[in-house]
C-alpha cells in the first residue's frame, strides 16, 4: 500500500493517464476531480471510504493531518503512481534538448 498525503489544488498521476485532484476537503467529505482519458469527474465521499476503484487500482483516503489528506493506493507493480511535482519534474528531465557536443 502506497501512502500519499495532499492539500487542496495538489495532484496525483497514475500512469500518465489519469491526474487526481484534490479539490477540498474538511473530516468528514472529500471532494476530487478525477481526469482520465475517459473524461473528467467530479467526485465526492465520506473520509475513510473508497474513493476509486478500476482495472485494479484502489483508492480511498484516510484522515486529514494539519490541513493535508492521505490517500492510500492499491495497485499492481506494473502501475506508477507519482505526486504531480515529481511526474513533472521526470518529464521536464525527459524532454530537455540535448546539448550538441562538438566533434573535434
Amino acid at each position: 500500500m502506497l501512502i500519499l498525503a495532499r492539500r487542496n489544488g495538489e495532484s496525483i498521476r497514475i500512469n500518465n493517464t489519469v491526474r487526481l485532484t484534490l479539490q477540498s476537503h474538511n473530516e468528514h467529505q472529500v471532494k476530487v476531480l478525477l481526469e482520465s482519458p475517459k473524461g473528467k469527474a467530479i467526485l465526492v465521499r465520506p473520509v475513510g471510504k473508497k474513493l476509486f476503484s478500476e482495472n485494479g487500482v484502489h483508492i480511498s483516503t484516510t484522515r486529514t493531518h494539519q490541513g493535508m489528506l492521505r490517500f492510500a493506493f492499491r495497485a499492481p507493480r506494473h502501475i506508477s503512481i507519482w505526486r504531480e511535482e515529481i511526474w513533472l519534474k521526470m518529464h521536464q528531465e525527459a524532454h530537455k534538448p540535448q546539448k550538441n557536443k562538438e566533434v573535434a
